[in-house]
């Protein structure tokens, strides 16, 4: 049987608030694993990302609380990796600014 979780609003609202289905919910909330194709919405920075076959499962972090994972991941960590390779694909990853 799936552990309760203590945090399972906060992760069913970060989940919603990313653009995830609520079917999809119920399977990550049971302690299934999907794999998730689409647009995943970035609310720290306010970005939308189009993403493919990506892993999305909750499981314990070290400090032992449910969170969300994506590619085995912290989901944070994630989305700070997908907006490190735009900023390097715009070339805004420089202190000089932006060169086009």
């Amino acid at each position: 049987m799936f552990p309760s979780m203590k945090n399972a609003k906060e992760n069913i609202e970060e989940l919603r608030s990313m653009g995830v289905e609520n079917n999809d919910i119920r399977q990550l909330l049971t302690g299934k694993e999907i794999t998730y194709s689409g647009n995943l919405y970035d609310r720290e920075r306010r970005k939308s990302y189009p993403v493919k076959n990506v892993k999305i499962d909750i499981a314990k972090s070290r400090n032992g609380i449910t969170t969300i994972w994506m590619n085995d991941t912290h989901f944070r960590t994630f989305f700070r990796e997908l907006w490190n390779k735009l900023q390097k694909v715009l070339g805004l990853d420089t202190d000089r600014g932006m060169h086009l």
